[in-house]
């Protein structure tokens, strides 16, 4: 297990080990966007789609494991969202809510809020 993955709550490492909302969307009505973080190499691909006025929404991450637990966590708490809920989302306030991460992972949520600030853009 990670080193610093011991001081997390447990719900961070559940989303550690169980990741929800893997994957890709690949039909004609989806859009991705990346995030990177070129100082360790991360990588975060945002995978999104509106589906009878509901976002569907997916990811894929190569990396630390704090970037695939915030976007197991953010995507889980999206995925299913009307257009308001999507609006609304901060991924800081979800960062805190499941206990917060330790400094060297806090640039987790940043990408992810890169990706799918740039995700809720090309969907309107």
């Amino acid at each position: 297990m990670h080193d610093d993955l011991e001081s997390v709550s447990e719900r961070w490492r559940e989303h550690v080990l169980e990741p929800r909302c893997a994957g890709r969307l690949d039909d004609g009505d989806a859009v991705r966007a990346t995030a990177e973080n070129a100082a360790c190499g991360d990588v975060l691909v945002v995978h999104g789609a509106w589906r009878d006025e509901r976002l569907t929404l997916r990811f894929e991450a190569r990396g630390c494991w704090a970037v695939a637990a915030c976007a197991s966590a953010s995507c889980e708490r999206l995925d299913g969202s009307d257009r308001e809920a999507v609006a609304a989302f901060d991924a800081d306030a979800l960062v805190a809510e499941l206990g917060g991460l330790p400094r060297a992972r806090r640039h987790a949520a940043r990408m992810f809020a890169r990706a799918f600030d740039e995700v809720r853009a090309r969907l309107g």
